[in-house]
Formats: structure tokens, sequence, C-alpha cells
């Protein structure tokens, strides 16, 4: 049976529903209401295939 992620709290001014990726820390943010996250970890991949600033997911 599928577990939600644990749930954080997130206190970095972006919207709900926003998507925040911390490479540093290896964690994906989804943005929940009242300044707190779903928090799911990531793997980073190899030097050169990275970008910086804000990007719009469209699919």
């Amino acid at each position: 049976m599928p577990v939600a992620p644990p749930v954080v709290a997130f206190q970095h001014g972006y919207p709900a529903n926003s998507i925040v990726i911390d490479t540093t820390g290896r964690q994906l943010y989804y943005v929940l209401p009242g300044s707190k996250a779903y928090a799911y970890q990531i793997a980073v991949g190899r030097e050169g295939f990275n970008w910086t600033g804000t990007e719009v997911v469209s699919r």
C-alpha cells in the first residue's frame, strides 16, 4: 500500500502547489498551504546537467 511522504515545515514564501528542488539537500518539496510541504528524497545528476533559476513544469 502506498505511503504519503512526510509533511514538513516549509517557511520559504513559495505559493501552494509549487515544486521546489533543493539539489544540495537532495530534496524535492511540494508546497502545501500553511507553510508546509511534502518532502521527497531525490537523486542528483552529474555535473554539467544542472540549471539554476525558476522553471515551469508544463507536462
